[in-house]
């Protein structure tokens, strides 16, 4: 059974330019949703994490966290 950490409200998602949270380190990247490949010009990729929403409240799966995230830095949220 998954446990679920919160991150941020859905309010703190702004509706313009919306699918973007700046709690990560390559706030300038265009990230595609479906793969977590930079979009040209920029390269690369980042990890793809599952989100759970209830309540107006957004939560990421710690046993993701725990493994995803180990190569990457401390989380800002």
């Amino acid at each position: 059974m998954s446990q679920w950490k919160p991150i941020c409200s859905v309010d703190d998602i702004p509706v313009l330019g919306a699918r973007r949270v700046t709690r990560a380190q390559v706030t300038d990247w265009t990230v595609g949703l479906e793969g977590g490949c930079a979009q040209a010009p920029d390269e690369g990729c980042t990890p793809r994490f599952n989100v759970k929403v209830d309540a107006g409240q957004i939560y990421l799966d710690l046993d993701e966290l725990s493994t995803l995230a180990l190569d990457n830095s401390k989380a800002l949220a």
